[in-house]
């Protein structure tokens, strides 16, 4: 199991490489890519996962010159790269195809940060193939590496095996028919193996502190129940319930969100969208306090009128900008992040129809909800953006720093072919914008989409990436090319 396999690297050795480069943008980052996301690893570099065809991947060191220091390539499934003893660790499995997904087998690669070279590399995990996994991953500020690996009762295939029942493949989806947690020492060893419980619940996510204690959350009909499980023990230290007034219905959708706090080891954040028993989309934001063992909640409605209310009252601070169209179809939660004291939960409408016989994704403004510990609304904020993009699926990239909150997003400017970038600075003390401006598209082609997850964030700058896709119907096998913004 933890026989070290062969891993195809190759490190450049060029101090730094050098690119086709027009004032602040990088042409050929990246060609034929499934897919980018990056990790902070300072204030000064950025470590970059690029998947291709979903069985190889780089890594790549960039700077905030946008110079590339360093690219190493690899051959399996990248699930996530996060910083880690000094470095930076990946976890991939060692097979992907399209209708199975990814398998059951994972390896750890340990990454120096400076060169780019594998310093550690070992299979971690390794399952049937036969039932779908998951896992989550956490490395708290880069002082441990813990993973929760759950297996779903659905089969590992396109359709979860000859049924074409939804009902009974939602069912095999939230049933959950084993968990383990384990951690990775600095030799990416597994230690701590144990199999926390098992609630008769739904499985919703897991989560741990910077202290490296697991919580793991479940929602069983109405009630969502949170354990905790501390460093080094195989047994909930204490379990904590709350109902949600959610339209309890076989079939339902929502959607949760489960974060653990910096300030309070004691404390973890949901966020949840679900439609109420009155069928009216809600937010409902909770509190699971184990220091006392009590839950709080506060709840928002999403009602047309209310959405108008706010739409009429926004403040521009560029007239440049669009003014807000909040929806009432989809709406989804976009980001949860907790920072010095700060809540900010961010939702946004999501509509899919057709078009002249294309299948269309609009996406509609941003809600920004700031809260105090206590789930105290301090502010509440609107960030106009409006896309309507041919069967794609795109995303914003977010980042607090400073008390501020820093978000690029995308937008349709005229047709379907022509798209333009947002950056809205938003001070948390306030709930007041800083600024939002149009980023240029000078040297990147106009129906470029900007990949949210794959934004370098930087002390005075940040990098976009720009994916120009070869295909109509997915961001797969595109090329990739970086913009260097002042913030």
């Amino acid at each position: 199991m933890y026989k070290t396999l062969t891993t195809l690297f190759v490190i450049l050795l060029l101090p730094i490489l050098v690119f086709a480069q027009d004032d602040n943008v990088l042409k050929d980052f990246a060609k034929r890519a499934d897919d980018v996301q990056s990790v902070q690893v300072n204030e000064r570099l950025n470590v970059v996962q690029i998947t291709y065809d979903n069985n190889s991947f780089d890594l790549v060191g960039v700077n905030d010159q946008m110079q590339v220091l360093w690219r190493s390539q690899f051959k399996g499934y990248p699930f996530k790269t996060l910083k880690f003893k000094g470095n930076v660790i990946t976890i991939a499995s060692t097979d992907y195809n399209l209708s199975n997904g990814p398998n059951n087998t994972y390896n750890a690669f340990l990454i120096d940060i400076t060169t780019g070279k594998v310093m550690v590399q070992n299979q971690i995990f390794s399952n049937t193939d036969k039932f779908s996994q998951s896992l989550e991953i956490s490395t708290g500020e880069g002082n441990f590496c813990r993973i929760v690996v759950r297996q779903r009762a659905i089969k590992r295939s396109l359709f979860g095996g000859i049924t074409f029942s939804r009902s009974k493949i939602i069912k095999e989806e939230n049933a959950t028919t084993d968990l383990q947690a384990f951690e990775l020492n600095d030799k990416l060893e597994v230690v701590d193996l144990f199999k926390p419980e098992i609630d008769p619940g739904s499985y919703m996510h897991s989560t741990f502190n910077n202290k490296g204690n697991l919580f793991i959350s479940w929602l069983d009909g109405t009630t969502a129940n949170v354990y905790k499980y501390e460093k080094g023990k195989t047994t909930a230290s204490r379990k904590i319930s709350m109902n949600i007034p959610i339209l309890d219905k076989e079939g339902e959708k929502y959607q949760m969100s489960f974060i653990a706090s910096e300030e309070d080891p004691n404390v973890v954040y949901t966020a949840m969208i679900y439609r109420n028993k009155d069928k009216d989309p809600e937010l409902n934001v909770g509190k699971f306090d184990f220091s006392n063992g009590k839950p709080s909640s506060v709840t928002e409605t999403f009602i047309k009128k209310d959405l108008k209310k706010l739409e009429k009252a926004f403040v521009k601070v560029n007239k440049k900008i669009s003014d807000p169209e909040l929806g009432l179809y989809d709406i989804e939660l976009k980001y949860i992040m907790e920072k010095n004291g700060k809540l900010v939960v961010v939702t946004g409408a999501r509509n899919g129809y057709t078009y002249d016989g294309i299948p269309v994704i609009a996406d509609f403004a941003l809600l920004i909800n700031g809260y105090d510990a206590d789930l105290n609304q301090k502010s509440q904020q609107l960030m106009p953006i409006k896309s309507l993009n041919p069967f794609l699926d795109l995303y914003n990239g977010y980042h607090i720093m400073n008390d501020k909150l820093y978000i690029v997003a995308n937008y349709t400017s005229g047709t379907f072919n022509s798209h333009g970038q947002d950056l809205g600075i938003m001070d948390l003390n306030t709930g007041s914008w800083d600024k939002m401006d149009i980023l240029s598209k000078k040297h990147v082609n106009n129906s470029d989409f900007s990949g949210g997850d794959g934004v370098m964030w930087f002390k005075d700058s940040y990098i976009v990436p720009y994916f120009n896709p070869k295909s109509a119907v997915s961001l797969t096998r595109s090329e990739i090319t970086l913009q260097l913004n002042q913030y």
